[in-house]
């Protein structure tokens, strides 16, 4: 039999669909081209090409090869994997249902994956293809030990309402059915022990359909994510709901689950989905963590894999909202390389924004400029996402150390060119850094930051710093509270006013650190502050400049650094001079006393001085 050959498709919203048909043991194939602006009927497959260590029942036909192949009508065999072929198996009954449109969106077949102009098109209508499917099938895999237990768990829950919010009534009926389910108060009732359950909960979240980077916007797109289990289906959310209260019930029971589980990354990774959902339908109690389409990159990309390196940011694209600037678009005509530097290069140029240079964590491949974010740099601990908390950037802090200045693109020569040529000024040098740098997060989700144990740190990291009497050591201490919070001492300057001295938040801070709670602190001042202090001090450390002023930067700084006023930057970034004196390598972002809001930027545009960053 020939092999199928694809034929260009008709127009630039045209998309191919399986049409499905036939008996599961004897079933018809034949690939339909659509426009979507048409509003045509279909669904959607989410998978992996791969299945890795999932459990198929047996190799179809005994075919123990990672292809296999499928009869398209009248038009010859395709290749797809074997993988793929045994989902269109399971799925085939659910295709051909009279409620189903017959028709199914599936990548690896929909596409030419030999064109790379088809393929970098085909990336941009992502979210018209799962945002028009009927329902979004999610196939993430087969147990024999552990499918019958999930199933059985969401069987017992699956009559309760699915679109509620956090705070809705119906979770605190759903934590007390999971309650009953896993203090087994009727033995009669349920199937399977605690321990069972929790080891089928344990399971799913270490599949890797969920480390997959392309799953996020299949199903934050889609308008009915459903989960497969064979040819069994059931909304996402009940299992979503169920892992949410799993990981921050207050019920120690319930707690108890958490804490067995061996995949806390992966209960990280599969809330992360829907806080994504939220903050692109524009929840605002997801602009905390989730700031702009950077941090929505980040959080979403770190934690996850993606064969072709260059998805680590393409899989992610049609989560930009149409207010963030000119959309990036897919090129797989690019290297992976020239793909990283190309977005940040985007971004400076038509926003005229420095806030990827927030995010810029180093790379071992010498191809990759400083400058620019390794996208690849995936992590493997939920304490390590926390290198992506912006010291600026961020709606609790707001500032403006440039005094608004934008970075104008005149130094970028060529596209392919290793350099970013920026403009401002040198502002001071670190003199000494602390020894102090925050790796862990505490169990309770915080670590402390006990203001005495850094002055005493001061005392030997910064002689200079005089701590010696108990006036000028509170003075220092108001002094790194500032730095380590983020304040600023002009409180107009705060987006929402914090009606109290230094020295009272310095109080309330100390309480809380002892509690965790917001209790005798204001729930105001805790909100604004407290919650995200110690999530912004994660892998950095305090610093003193030259001219005795403190600050917070990377963990990675050194004495040396350069301090630097970057137009297009709203907080100072630390520099690292190289051989050549007018290049600079970067370090990282960094908060610096007194220069927060433009105060000392009295330069004129023409005035400032040319950085050039490799």
């Amino acid at each position: 039999m020939t092999s199928y050959q694809y034929s260009g498709l008709s127009t630039c919203t045209s998309i191919r669909v399986l049409a499905v048909s036939g008996t599961q043991d004897a079933p018809s194939y034949k690939i339909e081209e659509v426009d979507l602006t048409e509003k045509p009927r279909f669904e959607a497959l989410s998978y992996t090409w791969s299945d890795y260590d999932n459990e198929e029942l047996e190799p179809i036909n005994r075919n123990t090869n990672t292809y296999a192949t499928i009869t398209i009508a009248g038009a010859g065999s395709l290749k797809i994997t074997l993988h793929l072929v045994h989902i269109l198996n399971h799925i085939h009954e659910l295709l051909v249902q009279t409620k189903s449109s017959g028709r199914i969106w599936i990548d690896q077949i929909a596409v030419n994956q030999c064109d790379l102009n088809e393929r970098s098109h085909q990336v941009s209508l992502m979210q018209q293809v799962y945002g028009q499917a009927e329902r979004t099938l999610m196939w993430i895999g087969m147990s024999v030990k552990h499918t019958p237990v999930l199933l059985d768990l969401i069987q017992n829950l699956r009559d309760l309402p699915l679109d509620v919010d956090w705070d809705h009534p119906m979770l605190k009926i759903l934590e007390s059915r999971l309650l009953a389910i896993f203090r087994q108060e009727d033995e009669l009732h349920y199937s399977y022990t605690k321990a069972q359950y929790t080891s089928a909960l344990d399971w799913v979240l270490g599949l890797p359909y969920f480390k997959r980077a392309w799953i996020v916007q299949e199903i934050v797109l889609s308008t009915q994510p459903t989960l497969l289990f064979g040819s069994t289906s059931y909304d996402l959310y009940i299992l979503h709901h169920m892992i949410f209260l799993i990981r921050y019930s207050a019920d120690s029971c319930i707690r108890d689950i958490y804490s067995l589980l061996t995949h806390p990354i992966g209960v990280d990774r599969f809330l992360s989905i829907d806080t994504a959902r939220r903050w692109l339908q524009g929840d605002p109690k997801q602009n905390a963590l989730y700031g702009d389409f950077l941090d929505v990159l980040f959080w979403l990309s770190s934690s996850r894999e993606a064969s072709d390196p260059r998805d680590s940011i393409y899989a992610f694209l049609a989560l930009q909202k149409d207010h963030s600037g000119s959309r990036a678009v897919a090129d797989y005509n690019l290297s992976t390389s020239q793909a990283y530097r190309k977005f940040c290069v985007k971004i400076a140029r038509e926003t005229g924004s420095l806030a990827f240079l927030g995010l810029v964590r180093g790379s071992a491949d010498n191809r990759i400029p400083s400058w620019a974010i390794d996208w690849r740099m995936c992590v493997s601990s939920a304490k390590d996402r926390w290198q992506g908390y912006r010291i600026g950037d961020t709606q609790q802090y707001p500032y403006a150390a440039a005094k608004g200045r934008l970075y104008q693109a005149a130094g970028m020569t060529q596209e392919g060119d290793m350099r970013l040529v920026v403009r401002g000024r040198l502002i001071d040098e670190v003199q000494f850094v602390s020894c102090v740098t925050r790796k862990e997060i505490a169990t309770s989700g915080l670590e402390n930051v006990r203001l005495s144990e850094e002055i005493s740190n001061i005392r030997t990291s910064m002689p200079t710093v005089d701590v010696d009497t108990s006036a000028n050591a509170q003075i220092v201490k108001e002094r790194v509270f500032i730095t380590l919070f983020g304040l600023d001492p002009d409180e107009q300057r705060l987006e929402g006013p914090l009606q109290h001295t230094t020295e009272e938040l310095i109080s309330m801070y100390e309480r809380f650190i002892d509690t965790h709670t917001a209790d005798d602190v204001g729930e105001e001042v805790y909100k604004q502050r407290f919650s995200h202090t110690n999530l912004r001090l994660m892998h950095k450390r305090l610093l003193l400049g030259r001219k005795q002023l403190f600050g917070l930067g990377p963990d990675a700084i050194l004495p040396g650094d350069c301090i630097c006023i970057l137009h297009g930057s709203t907080v100072p970034l630390i520099l690292r001079r190289c051989e050549n004196a007018k290049e600079y390598t970067v370090v990282g972002q960094c908060y610096y006393e007194s220069w927060m809001y433009g105060e000392k930027v009295d330069w004129e545009e023409d005035e400032a001085d040319e950085f050039v960053l490799i």
